[in-house]
Parts: C-alpha cells; structure tokens; sequence
C-alpha cells in the first residue's frame, strides 16, 4: 500500500505543476494576444487577407462590415471572401491595446490598420482605419477571433 501511495503522491505533484505551466497570467495571456494579433497581421501580408481571417476565424466566429448582415460563421465568411478578390492590395495592421479577462481565455484588441494599394486604379494609394478583434483562446492554448470589424477613413 506504502508504494501505491508513493506512486498517487507523484502523479498528484506532477498533474498539479503541468497544470500550473499551462495555466497563464492575465499579463502573459495579454501579452500571448498582442503576438498572435500581430502574426495574423503578417500572415495577411504574406498570403492575403482572405486566408489569413480564414486561419484565425473560429468556426462560430463573426465579421462586422459596413451595409452588411453580420457574417456569422467560418462557412458564411468563407463565402463572403469568395465575392472579392485580395491580389490587389494588402492589409496590414498594428495592435495598439489588448485586455484580457481575469480567466486569461477572453480578450480583445484594437488597432490600426493600413490597406496599400499595389494594383488596380488605386495602385500607390494606402488608406488607414481602426479596427477591433474579440479573441477566445481554444483548448490547443491558442487565440482565434469571434468578432471582427473596422472602420474606414483614418486620415494618415
């Protein structure tokens, strides 16, 4: 019996500081958010807006577009992104706050982003606007957004 309660002594302090290692901070979750928000932004850069929402999207996750119904869902925004095209510019953007829930699995950031024109009749052109995301981390430890939206026509 001494051994079997030798052996359940260990596996209890193992479990408990793998459990504390991956629990994070409210600070080091802020900080985990601001890193992924921004590599969303340099995903965008480097394969197109449309795929870079698609691989940070959450399944139930939300667009808000000007004159539009919400787009609710990866399929529904998916479906959204098939009427456009991304070839003809690039977005671009810059994460100026982040704050997240006491629980460090909810937060939100806000920001600034740039659109630069590089074909097309607005080729040269760049146009600025602010923006704001709601993050969930998932079970994997990893944020993906439930609501996105922006607004047009910061001036430089």
């Amino acid at each position: 019996m001494t051994r079997f309660n030798n052996l359940l002594s260990t596996f209890i302090i193992i479990f408990s500081l793998v459990s504390c290692q991956s629990q994070s901070t409210p600070e080091q979750a802020k900080e985990q958010l601001l890193k992924t928000d921004r590599a969303f932004s340099k995903r965008s850069a480097e394969v197109g807006n449309f795929q870079a929402f698609m691989e940070y999207a959450k399944d139930d996750a939300v667009l808000l577009k000007a004159n539009s119904y919400p787009i609710i869902g990866k399929h529904a925004i998916k479906n959204y992104f098939a009427h456009g095209e991304d070839s003809s510019y690039v977005l671009t953007w810059e994460p100026k706050y982040a704050k997240v829930a006491a629980s460090a699995d909810l937060g939100y950031t806000f920001g600034i982003y740039r659109v630069k024109y590089i074909a097309g009749k607005n080729k040269g052109e760049v146009a600025h606007g602010t923006y704001t995301a709601i993050w969930e981390r998932t079970p994997k430890n990893t944020w993906r957004f439930v609501l996105d939206t922006g607004n047009e026509g910061l001036g430089q």
